[in-house]
């Protein structure tokens, strides 16, 4: 799924990553986005096994720890106990509201990194989805986002998300008879967003999307299916500088057209119309 949507944004940059073409450039040691995603999604991870026990200040310091040791042991440094200080209080605010949402429902975490895989727009695809949570009435597929729900949101109503459309199409495929929602859990805000209204859900963070859910990936997969055929064609589409500002208004932030510094490098300045129309 991640691969799908990096060709969506960048067929330059999704061309870069199959070939294993990277920037060599030395990078200081960070808590970057993406090692703060890593760390949150660990300790969500680690949590399923103890799910019956509810929420506690100890049990999530515990997971935090496991999760710093497994993913960014550097911040055990002294050097970085501010920033430790503040990712833990973060990820423990969303932490404890799904906790304590678990123990007061009928949802239980039945699976944590599950491999999900088959055809998807003819390819062969698979990808772990971070947690499969059962319902006597539903199933919930759910990913974890350490950001905010505003943009994934503006994504799904404007028909641009891909990832819920792979997942579920992946999963029904083996679970033909289960009714399946999908959804993200945004760490950031504390905000559930799911495709379909869910049981149990009336709470003030969980909200479904009122667009018609075949409408919540029809634009991406459109133009994903363009893009698969300029491949077939040998041609891939370079971005433009502009790009970046029209992704945003769907709800995407481009980050490989502002971090790869070969995908910057070979910019086409003659914009492109894509977003939701004919180049």
């Amino acid at each position: 799924p991640s691969s799908l949507e990096k060709l969506l944004i960048s067929p330059f940059d999704w061309l870069l990553n199959r070939l294993n073409i990277e920037s060599k450039e030395w990078e200081p040691q960070e808590l970057g986005p993406a090692l703060q995603g890593n760390i949150a999604h660990k300790v969500f991870e680690l949590y399923k096994g103890h799910q019956h026990e509810g929420y506690s200040d100890t049990l999530f310091r515990a997971l935090f720890e496991q999760a710093i040791t497994a993913e960014a042991p550097f911040m055990n440094q002294a050097f970085w106990r501010i920033e430790k200080a503040n990712l833990m209080r973060e990820i423990q605010l969303a932490f404890e509201v799904f906790a304590n949402w678990l123990a007061n429902t009928d949802w239980i975490i039945a699976e944590a990194e599950l491999l999900a895989e088959g055809k998807f727009e003819s390819l062969d695809t698979k990808g772990f989805i971070d947690a499969v949570l059962k319902h006597p009435e539903q199933t919930l597929i759910l990913d974890y986002k350490k950001s905010k729900s505003n943009d994934r949101i503006k994504r799904l109503e404007k028909g641009f998300d891909v990832q819920t459309a792979i997942y579920r199409k992946l999963y029904n495929d083996k679970n033909k008879d289960t009714v399946v929602i999908t959804g993200y859990f945004n760490l950031n805000d504390r905000k559930m967003v799911t495709d379909t209204p869910m049981v149990e859900g009336n709470k003030s963070w969980i909200k479904a999307i009122n667009t018609a859910l075949s409408a919540q990936s029809e634009q991406a997969l459109a133009l994903i299916r363009r893009r698969l055929e300029d491949l077939r064609q040998g041609k891939i589409a370079m971005s433009h500088p502009d790009m970046g500002k029209e992704w945003k208004k769907v709800g995407i932030t481009a980050y490989s057209l502002e971090n790869n510094i070969l995908v910057k490098r070979f910019m086409n300045e003659s914009a492109e119309k894509e977003l939701g129309g004919d180049k």
